[in-house]
């Protein structure tokens, strides 16, 4: 789904209580967060009857990604999702870039060029007949037979006349007839190829997994694999970028806990081999990331995070893609991530 600037949009939520019960009458929380990780706005949302089913409406007011973060923290049990939103610009921003190129073309179509400068009927038939008109209206060459004239005049005026008009009509107005057409038949190139270019993305999201314990041996711990699939024939990728998001972060040691990395080698990794012999990094995990405070409680909020290596070069093609944390290493024994899901977001056009 990919939501437009300004134009509203709603998210609603089922909260449930940890026996999967609708949970009715709930404060929960909201945060909102801009294409630059600013909290664009927060607060509670508003419960739809008696039914534990929330809603909360907001305006993007620009494109990027936006993230909606929604929370329960009652002394009856806790509540935690989050959701992520690309926002683009919508389909009228577009048709106007369009409409301000296409009304620089002439009223009567650029195939009107080539009869305004046709040797025949055009412009420069017009000047030959003016002068041939001029030879005719010589007094001496006539012989001074004002009768001639005169219906040398008539003919301009019924004849010509009408026919020189109906070509001028199409001259556009303060310029060279010839020269702005060639400049719209630039410009309309211009625009086909750009339209013809655009650069989309889509999400390919793994099956989630329940847990991944992070221990304090260091290990290599295998993510859900990733299928890329349904790419359309001829597409060119132009970059690809790994996601990764958790539901809740939990300590088990019964201290406070978080990565441990000093020595700066725990990365997130892609390969399209099986067997994971071509590793390529694409999110660093660094020294103390996923902290939990155990004074305040064992668990904390899930995270998402948008890799910002391009990994295009290991991901090229729809096949099956492994997902792997390398070095992976905490401080105590267990750091959980609970309900792990594992993407990539292909741009292509």
């Amino acid at each position: 789904m990919v939501l437009e600037i300004n134009e509203a949009f709603t998210t609603v939520l089922m909260v449930t209580d940890e026996n999967g019960n609708p949970a009715s009458g709930k404060t929960v929380s909201y945060r909102l967060f801009d294409e630059a990780l600013n909290i664009q706005e927060s607060g509670s949302m508003i419960e739809l009857g008696v039914y534990g089913i929330y809603y909360k409406s907001w305006t993007p007011d620009a494109a990027g990604y936006w993230i909606f973060e929604a929370y329960y923290t009652g002394a009856d049990f806790k509540f935690y999702d989050i959701k992520m939103y690309p926002v683009e610009k919508g389909s009228e921003a577009d048709i106007d870039a369009i409409k301000a190129k296409t009304d620089l073309i002439p009223v009567g179509g650029i195939a009107e060029q080539a009869t305004l400068i046709n040797a025949t009927y055009g412009l420069s038939a017009l000047k030959t007949l003016i002068d041939l008109k001029a030879s005719q209206l010589s007094v001496d060459e006539i012989g001074g037979d004002t009768d001639y004239i005169i219906n040398g005049i008539d003919d301009i005026h019924d004849t010509d006349l009408p026919a020189i008009k109906s070509k001028t009509d199409l001259i556009v107005s303060g310029g060279a007839t010839e020269v702005n057409v060639d400049a719209v038949e630039t410009k309309v190139d211009t625009l086909t190829t750009d339209v013809g270019r655009k650069v989309v993305h889509q999400d390919f999201w793994s099956a989630s997994v329940a847990a991944v314990a992070i221990t304090d041996a260091e290990s290599n711990i295998n993510l859900p694999n990733v299928v890329v699939a349904g790419l359309p024939a001829g597409a060119t990728i132009t970059r690809v970028e790994v996601l990764f998001k958790c539901r809740l972060i939990r300590d088990s040691s019964t201290a406070d806990n978080a990565v441990h990395d000093l020595d700066a080698d725990f990365f997130i990794s892609v390969d399209a081999d099986p067997a994971r012999a071509s590793k390529v990094n694409a999110i660093a995990i660094l020294e103390d990331f996923w902290s939990v405070d155990v004074s305040t409680s064992p668990d904390t909020g899930g995270d998402v995070i948008v890799g910002s290596t391009d990994v295009k070069a290991e991901v090229t093609i729809d096949g099956t893609y492994y997902l792997t944390m390398d070095n992976a290493q905490s401080d105590g024994n267990n750091l959980n991530l609970l309900d792990v899901m594992i993407g990539l977001r292909v741009y292509f056009y």
